[in-house]
């Protein structure tokens, strides 16, 4: 119900195999991250669980030739069924179970910022 992307573009002279490993070692803003040698990144977004919602944290990382590196974060709230049930029957006072959700995906955005800002400087500061 509640998702968006970060995205930033980084210029750096390292190759992407360190460029991957720098994401993976800011990535304790998120979680644990992993990405494939495709490039896709996955978190356990398990830090960010709450009432009645399901955290998701995606991405990707793409080189754009020149050493410029484009990173993309995807991050998605789902609203459980139980949060569901409550804003139908006890609407509209019911509609506060879903704030839970809502500041749960305000915090993960604040720390997406933070994981790309991270990277950023990790990666330009040569």
């Amino acid at each position: 119900m509640f998702k968006g992307t970060r995205d930033i573009m980084v210029k750096s002279t390292k190759p992407m195999p360190e460029v991957v490993k720098t994401i993976e070692e800011c990535g304790h803003f998120i979680g644990t991250v992993s990405v494939t040698d495709s490039g896709n990144i996955s978190s356990s977004a398990s830090r960010f669980d709450g009432f009645g919602y399901v955290p998701e944290i995606s991405g990707s990382i793409f080189e754009k030739g020149k050493g410029k590196y484009f990173i993309s974060i995807n991050h998605n709230t789902k609203i459980g069924v139980f949060a569901w049930i409550l804003a139908i029957c006890f609407f509209p006072i019911g509609l506060l179970a879903f704030l839970p959700a809502y500041n749960g995906n305000q915090t993960m955005i604040s720390k997406c910022d933070q994981l790309l800002n991270e990277v950023k400087y990790s990666l330009e500061k040569e």
